[in-house]
């Protein structure tokens, strides 16, 4: 990479040259055996919020936690620059939108969020809504109450349905240039 470059990408990204930018994992729980964590977040948080009536407060709390994953994920991980980087400012807007219909506190860093809305989703699983709600108490959630009242509400949330289903598509595209392309003679044609 052009050492020029690399600043002014921090700088988009929000840091400053020997800053890291804020990142965030997923615990294993969330995404199984599946060796992709960033693969298992695009095409379950799209399942998740592109159908919501389908889904219990659990996979709510679960893909909230992958949106938050691949917001911050997208700025540094360079798995993400074959995508469009309208995919970035998506999972921003999405994220936006569910740290505000999920009572998230202002300012959380993303790993925190992961964290509480994995293990509140873990509780909910297990049907115990108070070790939920100490849970999102103990991460700093100033209202457990409503974060969990709207984990219980299958409504549609348009930002996060948007954006997880162009990530999904652009991973699509990604995948089906990259297997009809350079594969030894079929010069991209379909077999």
């Amino acid at each position: 990479m052009n050492r020029l470059a690399l600043p002014l990408l921090l700088g988009l990204a929000g840091c400053t040259v020997g800053e890291a930018p804020p990142s965030a994992t997923l615990p294993p729980s969330v995404v199984g055996s599946v060796a992709d964590p960033m693969r298992a977040s695009v095409l379950s948080s799209a399942y998740v919020f592109g159908h919501p009536a389908a889904t219990r407060p659990v996979d709510r709390a679960r893909g909230a936690a992958m949106v938050e994953f691949m917001a911050a994920d997208f700025r540094w991980n360079p798995r993400w620059w074959e995508y469009s980087p309208t995919v970035g400012l998506q999972l921003d807007e999405a994220r936006a939108e569910l740290r505000h219909a999920y009572a998230v506190p202002p300012g959380a860093p993303p790993q925190a969020v992961v964290d509480a809305m994995v293990a509140a989703g873990a509780a909910l699983e297990a049907q115990d809504e108070a070790a939920a709600r100490n849970t999102l108490a103990t991460w700093g959630f100033p209202t457990p109450d409503v974060t969990l009242a709207a984990l219980s509400v299958a409504r549609p949330l348009p930002v996060a349905a948007r954006a997880t289903s162009l990530a999904q598509s652009e991973m699509m595209r990604i995948e089906t240039q990259d297997r009809f392309s350079g594969d030894g003679g079929s010069s991209g044609s379909h077999p």
